[in-house]
């Protein structure tokens, strides 16, 4: 298994985390950047981060939408 840290920001941030919960299927798309840095033990380290271009939301429904929300105004966000 291969973690990667993904950044999304501005409004595609904000309606991430306001939808998406531990477990929720999404597809991505964005640019990969790759880090370098000297970890604690001073031994070179790395990180992979994916920087969020879209999100598309593959759940039938948001486990936890707010109650003003309707199902049209999630995929208008889409």
């Amino acid at each position: 298994t291969e973690f990667v840290r993904v950044a999304a920001w501005n409004g595609l941030g904000k309606t991430c985390m306001q939808y998406l919960k531990k477990g929720s299927k999404v597809w991505v798309a964005g640019v990969p950047t790759v880090g370098a840095f000297i970890n604690n033990n001073g031994e070179a380290a790395g990180n992979l981060e994916l920087r969020l271009d879209e999100v598309e939301f593959l759940s039938s429904k948001p486990t936890e939408a707010p109650a003003e929300e309707t199902d049209e105004d999630i995929e208008s966000l889409l």
